[in-house]
C-alpha cells in the first residue's frame, strides 16, 4: 500500500472506505465495456481468483454484488464453498477487491474469505460464459 492509496482505508479497521469508490447508481449495461470475457467457462482461470481453486468449481455466484455485503456474509457461513461476485461497475468492483484482500489478511482464523472473489463483467450477456450448465447451487441476482 502506497501513501496514495492510505486514506482509501480506515485506520481503524484497515478496510476500504466506501466513499472513495463511489460510481454512478448504473452503468450502462448495452455498452461493451472494456474488460477481459472468457470464451467459455472452460476458459475461466479460477487461480486469478481463489488460492485454493485446485479443482474445485464455482458453485454461488452473488449477480449484481454491488459492495459486496452478501458476498462477505456468505464466506463465512460456507467456508468450502467458491463463491464470486459479479459487478458491471469499475468503481464498485475494485471496493469489493481490496475489501476481500483486507479481510484476508487481517482474518484471525486464516484462510477466511479466500473463498470468495469479485469479477468485473456484464452478466446480464456473459453469465454463460463463465458457467457450465448445472455448474451453480445458488445464485442471487439484483435488480
Amino acid at each position: 500500500m502506497d501513501s496514495k492509496t492510505k486514506p482509501t482505508f480506515s485506520k481503524s479497521t484497515g478496510l476500504p472506505r466506501k466513499k472513495f469508490f463511489r460510481a454512478r447508481a448504473h452503468s450502462n449495461p448495452l455498452s461493451d465495456s472494456h474488460f477481459p470475457i472468457p470464451i467459455s467457462p472452460s476458459h475461466v482461470d479460477l487461480s486469478l481468483h481463489f488460492s485454493k481453486a485446485s479443482s474445485k468449481k464455482t458453485e454461488f455466484a452473488d449477480i449484481g454484488c454491488g459492495f459486496g455485503g452478501l458476498l462477505i456474509s456468505l464466506a463465512t457461513l460456507f467456508p468450502e464453498t467458491l463463491m464470486i461476485g459479479m459487478e458491471l461497475r469499475d468503481k464498485v468492483t475494485e471496493y469489493v477487491k481490496e475489501r476481500i484482500l483486507a479481510l484476508t489478511k487481517t482474518s484471525s482464523g486464516g484462510g477466511e474469505y479466500e473463498n470468495i472473489s469479485v469479477v468485473r463483467t456484464n452478466s446480464m450477456k456473459y453469465v454463460p460464459n463463465y458457467f457450465e450448465k448445472g455448474q451453480l447451487s445458488k445464485t442471487t441476482q439484483y435488480v
